[in-house]
């Protein structure tokens, strides 16, 4: 006899997975594709949470279309505005629920993106449409993906820590050339004192990433002036940190911290 495909007894909930596939994949699956199996039916029991479960990512995907549909996608967005300007101003469409700008080094303006807590708000939010605000008239359109979210955790968990994001950036498409203390001394040239580095190298990507705490905000604010610029062959896309450099996240120590010292 074929191996079956293996039925786990579990109490149905909505994480429960029904069934585990053999390594031959002879089970029911296989016989509904042209193979045999003699399986035996399954209980109806397992049945109906077999079929629930399957309507799990059917259920997410349509989540996920609706916050698209609750979202308008924002260019030319002037390195002055901070994302707390860019929610003020579309909140007079609707209940803004999330806002989020990110680095555009193509034209050293920047992009973002702005979800409502309805989708007739996030159409009337189009009437924003060319706008100026700043130095540059905003284009508006509806977006076509959803804000990721980011872990609660991450984010900063007191005044203080807000107060240090205000002097961080978050630095993407770093050269892999590129060190620490190659970075750290071009900032400091440039903007000012770096009190904290945190440079990330990921063998699994092409390029690096780093935070970087300077010592005041004007420092922070003209390397955000500069992003697009280019280093070791790569242009570097700059925007402000959404979470402080800390030497434990959660209990578990954080590789690269302090490189500036303080």
């Amino acid at each position: 006899m074929g191996s079956a495909a293996v039925i786990v007894k579990k109490a149905l909930s909505v994480d429960a997975p029904e069934f585990v596939m053999a390594a031959n994949n002879n089970g029911p699956a296989a016989a509904d594709a042209g193979g045999s199996s003699d399986a035996t039916t399954p209980p109806p029991g397992n049945v109906r949470a077999g079929r629930r479960g399957a309507y799990r990512p059917r259920k997410l995907l349509s989540r996920s279309q609706e916050a698209v549909r609750r979202t308008v996608f924002v260019k030319y967005i002037d390195h002055t505005i901070t994302e707390q300007i860019l929610a003020a101003l579309f909140g007079s469409y609707g209940t803004v629920v999330d806002c989020r700008i990110c680095g555009d080094p193509s034209n050293g303006l920047r992009f973002g993106f702005v979800e409502f807590q309805r989708e007739e708000e996030a159409y009337s939010a189009l009437l924003l449409n060319g706008i100026i605000i700043g130095m540059y008239p905003l284009s508006v359109s509806p977006s076509r993906t959803a804000i990721c979210p980011i872990n609660p955790r991450f984010l900063p968990q007191s005044e203080a820590e807000w107060e240090i994001c205000s002097r961080t950036i978050y630095c993407t498409n770093i050269s892999k050339i590129v060190q620490s203390s190659d970075l750290k001394a071009f900032c400091e040239a440039y903007f000012g004192k770096v009190c904290r580095l945190k440079l990330l190298d990921n063998d699994k990507r092409l390029t690096n990433l780093a935070f970087i705490e300077f010592a005041e905000v004007d420092a922070a604010i003209a390397a955000l002036g500069c992003d697009g610029i280019f280093a070791g062959g790569h242009r570097i896309r700059i925007c402000p940190s959404k979470t402080p450099i800390r030497s434990y996240c959660y209990g578990i120590a954080c590789a690269g911290m302090g490189v500036g010292g303080d």
